[in-house]
């Protein structure tokens, strides 16, 4: 019996024995083993950006812990939340991050952090199309929601008490599920506020017509053994409410200044209004860079629609929306500087446009270093090397085919850059060339 207690005191003392570790003594193992964030390529959390570097709202505020800390931060990659928690539940020293609400399952497995974030779920559906305006006008449309994610989860529980209420799940993410309800291929969908904030820019005829869920914050998550992890990134969340709030800034505080829906009435009401302004700078700085004037105009337009005061709600600005990287190569001191900022996109557009030269030629050069000015040109070099290697003709035309890819888990896993949103630089090359083509006839 006496042999029986000790063995169990043993057990106990072997199981919880890193509660009782110190939290110094925990940071330097951390240190030993680097610190591991687990997450997905997508927009708000960790992705290639146009200025080629490693961005995201997600691993911004990882890194700036992991800064703190002095630790080195290690990145692995999941496809999907599920397989991000399987992994945690394996590993230490680990960070799950990834926009996460709290569910009872996940307080069940796992520590989580303080919220660093709040949200809603909130139902989007096409402006111009069919739309729910209230939870009984679910069971009137066609609502499909990202498979076993926590929308489906709420209206599972909205599904007790309205039992007509129906929808359809997709294997594919939040950002995809928003282009089906853009394509009116599906007439709404649930996402969170913090993801519609970031693609309302690209789809102004998506609009949130009500919230699914009450404010819910967003937390990350760690193993269940990792006591003193979880005590540290609290700790962190609460004494750099400051830094973190810049960082929130960054991506969903600054939104440009107007999302009329795209359409070809207010561009050219806006020739009228807004132009003027600005077409003699768009007209010398052509000139000096031998262009013409109306590619310049139209792409302006695409990035800000003619406000120099504009911010993007990941960090860009100005009439041409400069990234601050790009800006500082390109010797651009203010971007909200009009002059500035149309001669620094004109040279980082030139400086684009050569990189691809060897590539392709004409109209199909333009369209690839436009696309290339949207979603940077490494995901466009991406595409590049798998077309070559596959033997298929450098066209824009053969490109496009694969655009829509590099947001499909099992295509970009393969790519150097990995995740990029690939519908949007095929909405935005359509828009400059639509642009393009009235500013020719107008003006």
């Amino acid at each position: 019996m006496r042999l029986k207690s000790i063995l169990a005191l043993g057990f106990l003392c072997l199981c919880s024995c890193n509660l009782y570790q110190s939290e110094s003594s925990y940071l330097e193992d951390l240190k030993e083993h680097d610190l591991v964030l687990i997450t997905r390529n997508s927009l708000s959390t960790y992705f290639f950006d146009r200025a080629e570097q490693w961005r995201g709202f997600e691993y911004d505020l990882i890194k700036e812990f992991s800064k703190d800390h002095d630790l080195k931060l290690k990145i692995k990659l999941v496809p999907s939340t599920q397989e991000g928690f399987e992994e945690l539940q394996q590993n230490r020293y680990s960070v799950l991050a990834a926009g996460l609400a709290l569910t009872e399952d996940r307080k069940k497995k796992f520590r989580y952090s303080n919220p660093y974030h709040l949200i809603r779920q909130e139902v989007v559906c096409h402006r111009f199309g069919k739309k729910a305006s209230t939870r009984k006008d679910l069971k009137n449309i066609d609502l499909t929601v990202v498979e076993d994610s926590s929308y489906e989860l709420s209206l599972k529980r909205l599904q007790e008490i309205m039992p007509e209420i129906q929808w359809q799940t997709t294997v594919e993410n939040s950002e995809q599920a928003l282009y089906h309800v853009y394509r009116k291929e599906s007439d709404c969908t649930v996402v969170d506020s913090h993801i519609l904030a970031l693609q309302q820019r690209l789809y102004p005829e998506l609009q949130a017509t009500f919230a699914l869920s009450p404010l819910e914050g967003l937390h990350w998550y760690v193993n269940k053994k990792d006591y003193h992890l979880q005590r540290l990134l609290n700790r962190w969340i609460d004494e750099h409410q400051s830094k973190v709030q810049e960082i929130r800034e960054r991506y969903f505080g600054a939104i440009a200044e107007d999302f009329d829906y795209y359409d070809n009435k207010v561009f050219e009401r806006r020739i009228r209004s807004r132009l003027p302004r600005w077409k003699k700078q768009f007209q010398r700085i052509a000139k000096k860079y031998d262009m013409d004037w109306r590619l310049l105009a139209a792409l302006s337009y695409q990035e800000s629609h003619w406000n120099n005061a504009a911010v993007s709600p990941t960090g860009v600005r100005g009439l041409m929306m400069l990234t601050q990287r790009t800006a500082k190569e390109l010797g651009v001191s203010n971007r909200l500087d009009p002059k500035q900022s149309i001669d620094g996109g004109t040279r980082y557009f030139l400086k684009i446009k050569t990189r691809l030269e060897k590539y392709a030629q004409g109209e199909d050069l333009l369209w690839l270093t436009l696309a290339s000015y949207n979603v940077g040109p490494g995901h466009i070099l991406d595409l590049i090397r798998y077309l070559e290697d596959k033997g298929v003709k450098i066209t824009w035309r053969n490109l496009k085919k694969y655009l829509p890819r590099l947001s499909e888990p099992d295509f970009f896993k393969e790519l150097k850059y990995g995740y990029a949103n690939g519908n949007e630089p095929l909405i935005y090359v359509d828009r400059i060339r639509n642009f393009y083509r009235i500013l020719r006839l107008k003006v």
